[in-house]
């Protein structure tokens, strides 16, 4: 994300449009892989409702959101 745009809620939306399109095609389950490092990025999807599921790498993390 450019630095200047950040905390415009551009993310934010981008991840509600997601969430309704999942939605629309009757998926219930999103996966995601965050690198461990990206504290922010973790950060942003714990705040949306991804929850960490495991490890998948030694550098990576696996968030899952379901509803």
């Amino acid at each position: 994300m450019i630095e200047e745009l950040r905390g415009k809620g551009i993310g934010t939306f981008m991840l509600n449009i997601l969430f309704k399109r999942a939605k629309l095609s009757d998926l219930h389950i999103i996966l995601l892989e965050v690198r461990e490092s990206n504290k922010r990025a973790r950060k942003f999807y714990q705040n949306n409702g991804f929850e960490e599921l495991r490890k998948k790498r030694k550098d990576k993390i696996l968030y899952g959101y379901i509803y």
